[in-house]
């Protein structure tokens, strides 16, 4: 019998995130981790809950004060111009990181994808957030999904979970406002 891996999964309500914790979850002792980080969109936890729940997996929450280090994103204040939050992923990373360290984990799991236009979701970003993990705290980084595209996950996803309980909108309080990059991203790839 052989042992499963240890993972920390950092998780949020979209496709991405999701679709990693219904595909991995039989194979990895998977933790989910859900970053606080000051976000408008305060549902984000409740599909977290939900999920875990579902799954039978134990998650935590971990607060970063995005607004006290001076961000300006639209997810952080609410304004959907800037919806870019600087660095969001290496801070989502670095504390994923300290969590697993903290609780024996082997591995940090992130959703970032290719053709996500943030540079913190690069396979080179990835690459050396991993060469980081491993020197400092000896734990892999990995993103299982980092070559191949939102629309390949959407297929995964399809096959796995219900769409309809994923949600990737910046708006908060409606349903998918079809205007911010997450919605627009979803729907071409829906559409292709």
């Amino acid at each position: 019998m052989s042992v499963k891996k240890k993972v920390v999964l950092l998780l949020s309500w979209g496709i991405d995130s999701t679709t990693l914790l219904y595909e991995y979850y039989k194979n990895y002792d998977i933790t989910g981790l859900f970053i606080d980080y000051g976000q408008t969109n305060h549902k984000e936890i409740e599909s977290v809950e939900y999920h875990c729940e579902k799954l039978g997996i134990e998650y935590y929450v971990h607060k970063i004060d995005m607004g006290s280090l001076g961000c300006e994103s639209s997810l952080v204040w609410g304004v959907i111009d800037s919806p870019t939050v600087h660095n969001r992923n290496m801070m989502f990373i670095a504390a994923a990181l300290a969590f697993a360290r903290n609780n024996n984990k082997d591995i940090v799991m992130i959703w970032s994808h290719l053709g996500s236009p943030d540079t913190d979701n690069s396979v080179e970003f990835i690459g050396r957030m991993d060469l980081v993990g491993k020197i400092s705290v000896w734990i892999e980084v990995q993103a299982p999904y980092i070559y191949i595209t939102k629309n390949e996950i959407i297929r995964k996803a399809q096959k796995l979970l219900d769409l309809n309980e994923t949600r990737s909108c910046y708006e908060w309080w409606a349903g998918p406002c079809g205007k911010c990059k997450a919605c627009k991203a979803r729907l071409l790839a829906l559409k292709e």
